[in-house]
């Protein structure tokens, strides 16, 4: 049985106001799969099945970095998706104007699209359960405020993160994050961003 729940939507440009959300019971990790591939399978030692498995992932890596998209057959297609670097922005469409070269671009993550015969057999076999509905806690404050609040706490301090923004908006982690990449793009908002993953930090724009 796993339980699912209407998560409320407040992020911008978005057409529903709620989205439903399988409850996370944890993550599984090598360790887990492996045992239970072993007793799944009669016959697959956890060391054989370990080296199918970083086969599959080295032989993945090579063809995407190849500028191949993958299909397993049984799972789905793997291709990658880009983004601009911090700090990097959009080049114009027309062919004329300012060009990036390769060192503004990288790879943004790993898109997967299953397969359909995997997604039915997932939908066949997995029993579902209502939970409540989760609701998000709404700023007081207008994006405006939440700006200014932002540029007021860079005036004594060297840089904002997700965590100093939650604080001090009331937003949730989603939500915060989503909105300060969103004014981060925005020359005009007095905002930059600094770093990547999880050492990206906001700073006030020079």
């Amino acid at each position: 049985m796993v339980e699912y729940y209407k998560q409320e939507n407040n992020l911008p440009g978005t057409e529903h106001q709620c989205y439903y959300r399988v409850k996370n019971y944890g993550n599984v990790g090598m360790k887990q799969l492996l045992e239970y591939i072993g007793e799944a399978n009669n016959g697959v030692s956890e060391g054989m099945a370990q080296g199918a498995i970083r086969a599959l992932a080295d032989a993945l890596r090579r063809f995407l970095c190849l500028g191949h998209s993958v299909t397993v057959d049984g799972l789905g297609t793997f291709s990658l998706g880009l983004k601009l670097r911090p700090g990097m922005e959009m080049e114009p469409v027309a062919d004329d104007g300012e060009r990036h070269n390769a060192q503004s671009v990288e790879v943004a993550g790993i898109k997967f699209r299953p397969t359909p015969t995997f997604l039915d057999d997932v939908n066949g076999h997995i029993v579902l359960q209502r939970a409540k509905t989760s609701k998000i806690t709404r700023s007081p404050y207008t994006q405006a405020e939440r700006l200014a609040r932002a540029l007021d706490f860079l005036q004594s301090h060297p840089y904002l993160t997700v965590a100093d923004y939650r604080q001090l908006t009331g937003l949730a982690r989603t939500s915060a994050t989503v909105e300060l990449r969103t004014l981060a793009a925005d020359p005009a908002s007095g905002l930059a961003v600094q770093g990547r993953g999880s050492h990206r930090v906001y700073v006030a724009r020079g």
